[in-house]
Protein backbone atom coordinates (compact mmCIF):
# COMPACT_ATOMS: atom_id res chain seq x y z
CA UNK A 1 0.00 0.00 0.00
CA UNK A 2 1.40 3.37 -1.07
CA UNK A 3 1.22 5.59 1.99
CA UNK A 4 1.76 9.24 2.76
CA UNK A 5 1.61 10.31 6.39
CA UNK A 6 0.48 13.71 7.53
CA UNK A 7 2.66 15.08 10.29
CA UNK A 8 2.01 17.94 12.65
CA UNK A 9 4.71 20.16 11.20
CA UNK A 10 4.22 23.86 10.53
CA UNK A 11 2.85 24.55 7.07
CA UNK A 12 1.96 27.65 5.12
CA UNK A 13 -1.52 29.00 5.63
CA UNK A 14 -4.12 29.02 2.86
CA UNK A 15 -5.15 32.67 2.28
CA UNK A 16 -3.73 35.24 4.63
CA UNK A 17 -6.11 36.88 7.02
CA UNK A 18 -8.88 34.28 6.74
CA UNK A 19 -10.94 34.41 9.92
CA UNK A 20 -11.49 31.05 11.54
CA UNK A 21 -14.88 30.17 12.93
CA UNK A 22 -14.55 30.00 16.71
CA UNK A 23 -16.22 26.61 16.76
CA UNK A 24 -13.54 25.04 14.55
CA UNK A 25 -11.30 24.65 17.57
CA UNK A 26 -14.03 22.79 19.44
CA UNK A 27 -13.93 19.01 19.73
CA UNK A 28 -16.68 16.54 20.50
CA UNK A 29 -16.41 15.00 23.96
CA UNK A 30 -16.76 11.49 22.60
CA UNK A 31 -13.93 12.17 20.17
CA UNK A 32 -11.57 13.32 22.93
CA UNK A 33 -12.24 10.30 25.11
CA UNK A 34 -11.69 7.78 22.34
CA UNK A 35 -8.79 9.52 20.64
CA UNK A 36 -6.87 9.77 23.88
CA UNK A 37 -6.50 6.00 23.83
CA UNK A 38 -4.39 6.11 20.66
CA UNK A 39 -1.30 7.85 19.41
CA UNK A 40 -2.96 8.80 16.13
CA UNK A 41 -6.22 8.61 14.24
CA UNK A 42 -5.67 6.96 10.87
CA UNK A 43 -7.63 7.76 7.72
CA UNK A 44 -7.44 6.95 4.02
CA UNK A 45 -7.86 8.93 0.83
CA UNK A 46 -7.04 8.70 -2.86
CA UNK A 47 -3.57 10.08 -3.82
CA UNK A 48 -4.89 12.85 -6.07
CA UNK A 49 -7.27 14.02 -3.34
CA UNK A 50 -4.36 14.05 -0.91
CA UNK A 51 -2.23 16.09 -3.30
CA UNK A 52 -4.90 18.64 -4.25
CA UNK A 53 -5.68 19.83 -0.75
CA UNK A 54 -6.63 17.11 1.72
CA UNK A 55 -3.08 16.63 3.01
CA UNK A 56 -2.50 20.35 3.54
CA UNK A 57 -5.96 20.78 5.10
CA UNK A 58 -5.30 17.90 7.49
CA UNK A 59 -1.99 19.43 8.54
CA UNK A 60 -3.77 22.67 9.37
CA UNK A 61 -6.45 20.74 11.26
CA UNK A 62 -3.76 19.01 13.32
CA UNK A 63 -2.03 22.30 14.12
CA UNK A 64 -5.29 23.75 15.33
CA UNK A 65 -5.84 20.69 17.54
CA UNK A 66 -2.29 20.18 18.80
CA UNK A 67 -3.60 18.97 22.15
CA UNK A 68 -5.33 16.06 20.41
CA UNK A 69 -3.93 12.93 18.74
CA UNK A 70 -3.16 13.89 15.12
CA UNK A 71 -5.06 12.58 12.14
CA UNK A 72 -2.63 10.68 9.92
CA UNK A 73 -3.89 10.66 6.34
CA UNK A 74 -2.62 7.79 4.22
CA UNK A 75 -2.86 8.14 0.44
CA UNK A 76 -3.73 4.78 -1.06
CA UNK A 77 -4.36 3.38 -4.50
CA UNK A 78 -7.12 0.96 -5.44
CA UNK A 79 -7.62 -2.15 -3.36
CA UNK A 80 -7.89 -0.49 0.04
CA UNK A 81 -11.27 -2.16 0.58
CA UNK A 82 -9.57 -5.56 0.57
CA UNK A 83 -7.82 -4.50 3.77
CA UNK A 84 -10.66 -2.57 5.41
CA UNK A 85 -13.44 -5.15 5.06
CA UNK A 86 -11.59 -8.06 6.72
CA UNK A 87 -10.46 -5.80 9.53
CA UNK A 88 -14.06 -4.69 10.14
CA UNK A 89 -15.12 -8.32 10.22
CA UNK A 90 -12.31 -9.22 12.63
CA UNK A 91 -12.91 -6.22 14.90
CA UNK A 92 -9.37 -4.85 14.52
CA UNK A 93 -9.84 -1.96 12.10
CA UNK A 94 -6.85 0.38 11.77
CA UNK A 95 -8.55 3.26 9.94
CA UNK A 96 -11.41 5.43 11.14
CA UNK A 97 -12.51 7.09 7.92
CA UNK A 98 -12.01 7.66 4.22
CA UNK A 99 -11.72 11.12 2.68
CA UNK A 100 -12.88 10.05 -0.78
CA UNK A 101 -15.63 7.69 -1.90
CA UNK A 102 -16.64 8.29 -5.55
CA UNK A 103 -20.37 8.48 -6.02
CA UNK A 104 -20.64 5.26 -8.00
CA UNK A 105 -19.21 3.23 -5.08
CA UNK A 106 -21.31 4.74 -2.31
CA UNK A 107 -24.24 2.33 -2.46
CA UNK A 108 -22.23 -0.89 -2.56
CA UNK A 109 -20.05 0.00 0.42
CA UNK A 110 -23.10 0.69 2.57
CA UNK A 111 -24.57 -2.67 1.56
CA UNK A 112 -21.23 -4.35 2.30
CA UNK A 113 -21.46 -3.07 5.88
CA UNK A 114 -18.44 -0.81 5.57
CA UNK A 115 -20.01 2.62 6.18
CA UNK A 116 -21.31 3.86 9.54
CA UNK A 117 -24.45 6.05 9.85
CA UNK A 118 -23.34 9.56 10.78
CA UNK A 119 -26.25 10.79 12.88
CA UNK A 120 -24.74 9.87 16.31
CA UNK A 121 -21.43 11.58 15.52
CA UNK A 122 -23.10 14.61 13.97
CA UNK A 123 -25.25 15.02 17.08
CA UNK A 124 -22.20 14.75 19.37
CA UNK A 125 -19.99 17.16 17.41
CA UNK A 126 -19.43 20.68 18.72
CA UNK A 127 -18.96 22.09 15.22
CA UNK A 128 -21.98 24.32 14.63
CA UNK A 129 -22.75 23.05 11.13
CA UNK A 130 -22.67 19.38 12.13
CA UNK A 131 -26.31 19.42 13.24
CA UNK A 132 -27.47 21.52 10.28
CA UNK A 133 -26.82 19.15 7.40
CA UNK A 134 -30.29 19.66 5.92
CA UNK A 135 -29.84 23.41 5.52
CA UNK A 136 -26.17 24.25 4.97
CA UNK A 137 -25.73 23.26 1.31
CA UNK A 138 -26.38 25.65 -1.55
CA UNK A 139 -29.11 23.38 -2.89
CA UNK A 140 -31.23 20.79 -1.04
CA UNK A 141 -30.32 18.27 -3.74
CA UNK A 142 -26.93 17.82 -2.11
CA UNK A 143 -28.33 16.68 1.22
CA UNK A 144 -30.91 14.50 -0.52
CA UNK A 145 -28.09 12.90 -2.49
CA UNK A 146 -26.32 11.80 0.71
CA UNK A 147 -29.18 9.68 2.06
CA UNK A 148 -30.09 6.03 1.71
CA UNK A 149 -33.49 5.05 3.13
CA UNK A 150 -33.53 8.36 5.00
CA UNK A 151 -30.18 7.75 6.75
CA UNK A 152 -27.10 9.91 6.18
CA UNK A 153 -23.94 7.88 5.62
CA UNK A 154 -21.71 10.40 3.87
CA UNK A 155 -20.34 13.94 4.04
CA UNK A 156 -19.70 15.62 0.67
CA UNK A 157 -16.10 16.41 -0.22
CA UNK A 158 -16.89 17.97 -3.63
CA UNK A 159 -19.56 18.18 -6.28
CA UNK A 160 -18.61 17.53 -9.89
CA UNK A 161 -20.70 19.82 -12.07
CA UNK A 162 -20.74 19.01 -15.76
CA UNK A 163 -20.62 21.60 -18.47
CA UNK A 164 -19.83 22.17 -22.10
CA UNK A 165 -16.17 22.68 -22.93
CA UNK A 166 -15.20 23.93 -26.38
CA UNK A 167 -12.45 25.35 -28.55
CA UNK A 168 -13.36 28.98 -28.98
CA UNK A 169 -11.05 29.42 -31.97
CA UNK A 170 -12.78 26.55 -33.79
CA UNK A 171 -16.18 28.12 -33.18
CA UNK A 172 -14.94 31.48 -34.44
CA UNK A 173 -13.49 29.84 -37.53
CA UNK A 174 -16.99 28.52 -38.23
CA UNK A 175 -18.52 31.97 -37.76
CA UNK A 176 -19.73 31.73 -34.13
CA UNK A 177 -18.87 34.12 -31.31
CA UNK A 178 -19.87 31.66 -28.58
CA UNK A 179 -21.54 28.29 -28.07
CA UNK A 180 -25.18 28.13 -29.21
CA UNK A 181 -27.78 27.48 -26.52
CA UNK A 182 -29.80 24.60 -28.05
CA UNK A 183 -29.04 21.23 -29.58
CA UNK A 184 -30.84 22.24 -32.78
CA UNK A 185 -28.35 25.08 -33.17
CA UNK A 186 -25.44 22.73 -32.37
CA UNK A 187 -26.75 20.43 -35.09
CA UNK A 188 -26.39 23.31 -37.56
CA UNK A 189 -22.99 24.37 -36.23
CA UNK A 190 -21.07 21.06 -36.30
CA UNK A 191 -20.84 20.73 -40.13
CA UNK A 192 -19.54 24.30 -40.30
CA UNK A 193 -16.82 23.48 -37.76
CA UNK A 194 -15.86 20.37 -39.69
CA UNK A 195 -15.53 22.36 -42.90
CA UNK A 196 -13.61 25.20 -41.25
CA UNK A 197 -11.13 22.84 -39.56
CA UNK A 198 -10.81 20.22 -42.29
CA UNK A 199 -7.07 20.85 -42.73
CA UNK A 200 -6.53 19.85 -39.07
CA UNK A 201 -8.75 16.72 -39.22
CA UNK A 202 -10.95 17.99 -36.38
CA UNK A 203 -13.96 15.92 -35.31
CA UNK A 204 -16.46 18.50 -34.00
CA UNK A 205 -18.04 16.52 -31.12
CA UNK A 206 -16.67 13.97 -28.63
CA UNK A 207 -18.81 11.29 -26.95
CA UNK A 208 -17.08 9.30 -24.21
CA UNK A 209 -17.98 5.74 -23.20
CA UNK A 210 -18.15 6.72 -19.50
CA UNK A 211 -21.90 7.06 -19.10
CA UNK A 212 -21.89 10.06 -16.78
CA UNK A 213 -19.88 12.24 -19.17
CA UNK A 214 -21.24 13.35 -22.56
CA UNK A 215 -24.04 10.76 -22.60
CA UNK A 216 -25.34 11.39 -19.08
CA UNK A 217 -24.90 15.15 -19.26
CA UNK A 218 -26.58 15.47 -22.64
CA UNK A 219 -29.44 13.24 -21.51
CA UNK A 220 -29.92 15.45 -18.43
CA UNK A 221 -30.59 18.37 -20.78
CA UNK A 222 -33.29 16.34 -22.56
CA UNK A 223 -35.23 14.98 -19.56
CA UNK A 224 -35.83 16.11 -15.99
CA UNK A 225 -35.04 12.71 -14.43
CA UNK A 226 -32.60 10.79 -16.64
CA UNK A 227 -32.23 7.99 -14.05
CA UNK A 228 -34.89 5.90 -12.37
CA UNK A 229 -34.87 5.28 -8.61
CA UNK A 230 -32.32 2.47 -8.99
CA UNK A 231 -29.97 4.64 -11.05
CA UNK A 232 -30.75 3.03 -14.41
CA UNK A 233 -30.87 5.29 -17.47
CA UNK A 234 -34.40 5.67 -18.84
CA UNK A 235 -33.44 4.11 -22.17
CA UNK A 236 -37.06 3.42 -23.12
CA UNK A 237 -38.00 7.09 -23.02
CA UNK A 238 -38.64 9.18 -26.17
CA UNK A 239 -35.96 11.61 -24.96
CA UNK A 240 -33.31 8.85 -24.91
CA UNK A 241 -34.09 7.79 -28.47
CA UNK A 242 -34.10 11.42 -29.57
CA UNK A 243 -30.66 11.96 -28.04
CA UNK A 244 -28.94 8.82 -29.34
CA UNK A 245 -30.55 9.35 -32.73
CA UNK A 246 -28.93 12.78 -32.80
CA UNK A 247 -25.60 11.28 -31.81
CA UNK A 248 -25.81 8.58 -34.49
CA UNK A 249 -26.55 11.13 -37.21
CA UNK A 250 -23.43 13.01 -36.16
CA UNK A 251 -21.28 9.88 -36.06
CA UNK A 252 -22.51 8.75 -39.48
CA UNK A 253 -21.71 12.19 -40.90
CA UNK A 254 -18.21 12.25 -39.38
CA UNK A 255 -19.22 14.97 -36.92
CA UNK A 256 -18.73 12.95 -33.73
CA UNK A 257 -16.85 9.95 -32.37
CA UNK A 258 -17.63 7.50 -29.56
CA UNK A 259 -14.36 6.73 -27.79
CA UNK A 260 -12.95 5.40 -24.57
CA UNK A 261 -12.30 8.31 -22.23
CA UNK A 262 -8.50 8.12 -22.40
CA UNK A 263 -8.63 8.31 -26.20
CA UNK A 264 -11.00 11.27 -26.02
CA UNK A 265 -8.74 13.08 -23.55
CA UNK A 266 -5.70 12.53 -25.76
CA UNK A 267 -7.56 13.83 -28.82
CA UNK A 268 -8.75 16.89 -26.84
CA UNK A 269 -5.17 17.71 -25.84
CA UNK A 270 -4.09 17.38 -29.47
CA UNK A 271 -6.86 19.71 -30.68
CA UNK A 272 -8.80 17.02 -32.55
CA UNK A 273 -12.20 17.83 -31.01
CA UNK A 274 -14.11 21.08 -30.87
CA UNK A 275 -16.73 20.36 -28.22
CA UNK A 276 -17.82 17.92 -25.54
CA UNK A 277 -19.79 17.72 -22.30
CA UNK A 278 -18.12 16.45 -19.15
CA UNK A 279 -16.72 17.75 -15.87
CA UNK A 280 -14.81 21.01 -15.48
CA UNK A 281 -11.56 19.04 -15.53
CA UNK A 282 -12.04 18.82 -19.32
CA UNK A 283 -11.93 22.62 -19.53
CA UNK A 284 -8.96 22.83 -17.16
CA UNK A 285 -7.06 20.23 -19.17
CA UNK A 286 -7.68 22.03 -22.44
CA UNK A 287 -6.52 25.34 -21.00
CA UNK A 288 -3.29 23.79 -19.78
CA UNK A 289 -2.45 22.99 -23.40
CA UNK A 290 -4.12 25.76 -25.41
CA UNK A 291 -4.65 28.59 -22.92
CA UNK A 292 -7.80 30.36 -21.67
CA UNK A 293 -8.45 32.30 -24.86
CA UNK A 294 -8.84 29.17 -26.96
CA UNK A 295 -10.71 26.97 -24.46
CA UNK A 296 -14.01 28.05 -22.96
CA UNK A 297 -16.66 26.43 -20.77
CA UNK A 298 -20.25 27.07 -19.82
CA UNK A 299 -23.82 25.84 -19.48
CA UNK A 300 -24.54 22.89 -21.81
CA UNK A 301 -26.83 23.32 -24.80
CA UNK A 302 -30.45 22.52 -23.98
CA UNK A 303 -33.22 20.61 -25.74
CA UNK A 304 -35.33 23.78 -25.98
CA UNK A 305 -34.53 27.42 -25.31
CA UNK A 306 -37.69 27.92 -23.24
CA UNK A 307 -37.05 24.92 -20.94
CA UNK A 308 -35.30 25.32 -17.56
CA UNK A 309 -31.58 24.83 -18.09
CA UNK A 310 -30.29 21.55 -16.67
CA UNK A 311 -27.06 19.61 -16.39
CA UNK A 312 -25.59 16.60 -14.60
CA UNK A 313 -23.67 16.73 -11.32
CA UNK A 314 -22.58 14.02 -8.93
CA UNK A 315 -21.35 14.05 -5.35
CA UNK A 316 -18.10 12.50 -4.26
CA UNK A 317 -18.15 12.02 -0.52
CA UNK A 318 -16.31 10.98 2.62
CA UNK A 319 -17.22 8.50 5.32
CA UNK A 320 -16.59 6.98 8.74
CA UNK A 321 -16.05 3.24 8.76
CA UNK A 322 -18.19 0.77 10.64
CA UNK A 323 -16.26 -0.27 13.74
CA UNK A 324 -13.96 2.76 13.47
CA UNK A 325 -11.61 3.07 16.48
CA UNK A 326 -12.20 6.85 16.56
CA UNK A 327 -15.53 7.61 14.85
CA UNK A 328 -16.06 11.00 16.48
CA UNK A 329 -12.58 12.25 15.71
CA UNK A 330 -12.93 11.09 12.11
CA UNK A 331 -16.28 12.85 11.78
CA UNK A 332 -15.00 16.12 13.22
CA UNK A 333 -11.94 15.97 10.97
CA UNK A 334 -14.11 15.50 7.87
CA UNK A 335 -16.51 18.24 8.98
CA UNK A 336 -13.55 20.59 9.37
CA UNK A 337 -11.51 20.00 6.23
CA UNK A 338 -14.60 19.69 3.98
CA UNK A 339 -16.66 22.27 5.85
CA UNK A 340 -18.20 25.68 5.07
CA UNK A 341 -15.65 27.79 6.97
CA UNK A 342 -12.19 27.79 8.48
CA UNK A 343 -8.63 27.68 7.15
CA UNK A 344 -8.56 23.90 6.72
CA UNK A 345 -11.72 23.99 4.58
CA UNK A 346 -10.45 27.02 2.67
CA UNK A 347 -7.31 25.07 1.80
CA UNK A 348 -9.26 22.04 0.60
CA UNK A 349 -11.78 23.91 -1.55
CA UNK A 350 -9.05 26.08 -3.09
CA UNK A 351 -7.13 22.95 -4.02
CA UNK A 352 -9.96 20.98 -5.56
CA UNK A 353 -11.10 23.96 -7.63
CA UNK A 354 -7.74 23.78 -9.39
CA UNK A 355 -8.28 20.13 -10.31
CA UNK A 356 -11.79 18.67 -10.34
CA UNK A 357 -14.82 19.59 -8.30
CA UNK A 358 -16.63 22.51 -6.75
CA UNK A 359 -17.74 23.61 -3.26
CA UNK A 360 -21.07 22.49 -1.86
CA UNK A 361 -21.51 25.55 0.39
CA UNK A 362 -22.74 28.98 -0.69
CA UNK A 363 -20.14 30.58 1.60
CA UNK A 364 -17.26 28.92 -0.25
CA UNK A 365 -18.83 29.58 -3.65
CA UNK A 366 -19.06 33.29 -2.86
CA UNK A 367 -15.55 33.38 -1.43
CA UNK A 368 -13.65 31.28 -3.97
CA UNK A 369 -15.69 30.95 -7.15
CA UNK A 370 -17.58 34.20 -7.71
CA UNK A 371 -14.57 36.57 -7.49
CA UNK A 372 -12.39 34.37 -9.73
CA UNK A 373 -12.81 35.20 -13.41
CA UNK A 374 -11.05 31.96 -14.35
CA UNK A 375 -13.92 30.02 -12.75
CA UNK A 376 -16.78 31.98 -14.31
CA UNK A 377 -18.15 28.89 -16.06
CA UNK A 378 -18.43 27.04 -12.72
CA UNK A 379 -20.49 29.89 -11.28
CA UNK A 380 -22.79 29.79 -14.32
CA UNK A 381 -23.35 26.05 -14.09
CA UNK A 382 -23.83 26.05 -10.31
CA UNK A 383 -26.75 28.44 -10.80
CA UNK A 384 -28.70 25.81 -12.76
CA UNK A 385 -27.90 22.94 -10.39
CA UNK A 386 -31.16 23.16 -8.37
CA UNK A 387 -32.96 22.09 -11.58
CA UNK A 388 -30.41 19.44 -12.50
CA UNK A 389 -29.68 15.75 -12.03
CA UNK A 390 -27.72 14.98 -8.84
CA UNK A 391 -27.74 11.18 -8.38
CA UNK A 392 -28.54 9.92 -4.90
CA UNK A 393 -26.77 7.12 -3.05
CA UNK A 394 -29.63 4.82 -4.03
CA UNK A 395 -29.13 5.74 -7.69
CA UNK A 396 -25.45 4.88 -7.43
CA UNK A 397 -26.68 1.29 -7.27
CA UNK A 398 -27.29 1.29 -11.02
CA UNK A 399 -24.14 2.98 -12.20
CA UNK A 400 -21.88 -0.04 -12.66
CA UNK A 401 -24.48 -2.13 -14.46
CA UNK A 402 -25.29 0.78 -16.78
CA UNK A 403 -21.61 1.31 -17.53
CA UNK A 404 -21.19 -2.41 -18.18
CA UNK A 405 -24.18 -2.81 -20.49
CA UNK A 406 -25.10 0.54 -22.03
CA UNK A 407 -21.69 1.40 -23.48
CA UNK A 408 -21.46 -1.84 -25.56
CA UNK A 409 -25.09 -1.32 -26.60
CA UNK A 410 -24.19 2.14 -27.87
CA UNK A 411 -21.12 0.71 -29.61
CA UNK A 412 -23.37 -1.55 -31.63
CA UNK A 413 -25.99 1.15 -32.23
CA UNK A 414 -23.50 3.75 -33.39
Amino acid sequence: MDQRHVTRRTVGKGIAGLALGSALAGRGGVGRAVAAQNDAVYALTEPTVADTGATAATEIYNEQHSDQPPVELEAVTTGWDAKVLPQIQNGDLRWSGNGYIPYFEQYKWIKAGMIAPLEPMLAASELPWASRQQEIYFTPRIYEGLLLDGVQYYLPMKINVHMAGWRQDYLEAAGYETLPGTWAEIDEMLPKIKEATADDDVIPFSIQRDMWRAVGTTFATFIEEPLDEQGVFRIQSPEWFEMIGMFKRWIDAGLARFDANDIAVDAWQKGKFALSLTSHSWVRLGRQVWGPDKVKGGVPPQRAAEAPARTWAHLDSSCVFTGAPNPQVATDWLLSIYGPEGEAAETWWSGTLQFSGSPVYQSMIEQLVVPNEELQEIEEVLEILPNSQVPTVAQANGFNICQLLVAPYLDRYF
